[in-house]
Formats: structure tokens, sequence, C-alpha cells
């Protein structure tokens, strides 16, 4: 059984931009750029679900349920996180597959 993994991304640079796209994973991610009025529209509404304020707030889903968040405000590095849980759930993936 594929499961589908969904990253949710806000961002406000270039640099976070770059950093979120260069991750190497199956998963589907959809990134909202606060520099942009659509943008900045919708990650705030994706931060207040949260109560999160800085950016990059990051949400993972897996077969469309919540997984779990990655708060600015609770890591020095949101993005070696996301790497991390990402490897973590492919492997996980893999043994149900086997």
């Amino acid at each position: 059984m594929n499961h589908v993994i969904e990253v949710t991304v806000t961002i406000d640079s270039t640099y976070q931009y770059d950093k979120v796209t260069s991750i190497e994973s199956e998963a589907y991610f959809t990134i909202f750029d606060e520099r942009y009025k659509k943008g900045k529209k919708e990650a705030w509404a994706l931060k207040n679900q949260y109560a999160a304020q800085q950016n990059p707030f990051i949400e993972i889903k897996i077969d469309g349920k919540y997984y779990t968040a990655i708060y600015s405000e609770a890591t020095q590095d949101p993005f070696g996180d996301l790497e991390k849980i990402l490897k973590k759930i492919d492997k996980i993936k893999d043994s149900l597959n086997s």
C-alpha cells in the first residue's frame, strides 16, 4: 500500500525556498511564500491553526492525516529536521511494503 506524504511549508525568503526545494523525497510539497499576497494569506491561515508565528513552519501529513509539525520557534534547523523525518517515514514505508 502506497502512503501519500504531504509537506506544507511556509517561507519568507529565497534562502528558505532554496533549502526546501533541495530536499529529495517522494513527498508532495506545497510552499506558501509570504513575500507574495496569495502566499501570505495561506501561510498565515496555516500557521494560525498551530499558533506558529515564525517561518519556516512545516506541516507533515500522511494519507491526509496530521503526522507532525516543525516550528522554527522550537528548532535551530527546521529543514534538517524535515529531512530526518522524511527519511524515517521512508524507512517505515519500505518495511511495510516488504
